[in-house]
């Protein structure tokens, strides 16, 4: 858990609250407002009301025998539960006119649910935020590649020195760059542009890559509206019980067909196993655009 953004600023707030703050995971304390000086800080009360918060995954409060009141709620990402907040003052302390500033009094448990669930949103925001700039980042790292490989590709297909050899080079530039675990051409008449390339782990999938494509292009059926684009996609095998005999584990599949002024070569395909991620629509731009000049080689 990164809390950074946030100690000083629960350290602040115990400054003008009668509050005490402390962040646990599973196992430990994460972060104390207090640090080593806190009376309670690895006592067997709050270690207790950590895991019940955790476990339970809603507010909790207790008392603990040193006569301290004490208070936790989840804190979550992505609905999982990683830790908890949780804040404890002692019970026969007197209200002070320095330290009561900020925060429910003691006693309010409904308070002190609503105001601990406020304190978390702020962390579990930053959090989401934050992943969503990473993933911001990633995507548009990703289109860069895609351009930068786009780019070297049709540069390529797009010349006369088109060959067996530079299809078998693009295809594997092809494979290391997309989400796709087997990249194939199928030209029964050009067997020259027939090829099967697959990363390391495939092999421990399929024992026969050549005849799992081979049974992949026999499934496509004849009548597809993608087929009017000459393409056919896959999203989830387990939807099209066709494929979905195919193989034990859920996979995607893309094929464009190889195809000039209606006269059918082969097929252009991909396979992934990879669910969490789907075919972008540049990689399908970069593979109709191969498919397009491999029908006129």
């Amino acid at each position: 858990m990164n809390l950074s953004p946030f100690t000083k600023f629960f350290s602040s707030l115990s400054q003008i609250s009668r509050w005490n703050f402390e962040v646990w995971d599973a196992d430990r304390t994460v972060f104390s407002t207090e640090g080593e000086r806190s009376i309670i800080h690895n006592s067997q009360d709050m270690r207790k009301l950590s895991a019940k918060v955790i476990n339970s995954g809603i507010f909790q409060h207790a008392f603990s025998q040193g006569n301290y009141e004490l208070y936790g709620v989840p804190i979550k990402n992505c609905n999982k539960v990683l830790g908890s907040l949780l804040a404890h003052a002692p019970i026969s302390s007197e209200p002070s006119k320095t330290k009561d500033f900020y925060g429910p009094k003691r006693g309010h448990a409904r308070q002190m649910e609503e105001f601990l669930a406020s304190l978390v949103g702020l962390i579990e925001d930053k959090w989401s935020s934050d992943q969503e700039v990473k993933e911001i980042t990633e995507e548009l790292t990703q289109n860069l590649e895609d351009i930068n490989l786009y780019s070297n590709v049709t540069t390529h297909i797009k010349t006369l020195r088109f060959s067996g050899t530079l299809l078998k080079d693009l295809v594997g530039q092809l494979l290391g760059a997309i989400r796709a675990e087997m990249v194939f051409s199928r030209l029964p008449d050009r067997l020259e542009y027939d090829m099967l390339l697959n990363k390391k782990d495939v092999d421990e999938k399929i024992s026969h890559p050549n005849a799992f494509v081979d049974a992949l292009i026999k499934a496509i059926p004849k009548k597809f509206n993608s087929l009017k684009k000459n393409y056919f996609l896959v999203s989830d095998s387990r939807m099209m019980p066709e494929f979905a005999v195919l193989h034990p584990e859920t996979f995607r599949f893309l094929a464009v067909r190889i195809q000039h002024e209606n006269i059918f070569y082969g097929w252009l395909g991909l396979v992934s196993f990879n669910l969490e991620k789907i075919f972008r629509r540049s990689e399908l731009k970069l593979m109709s655009t191969m498919a397009e000049q491999l029908a006129l080689v």
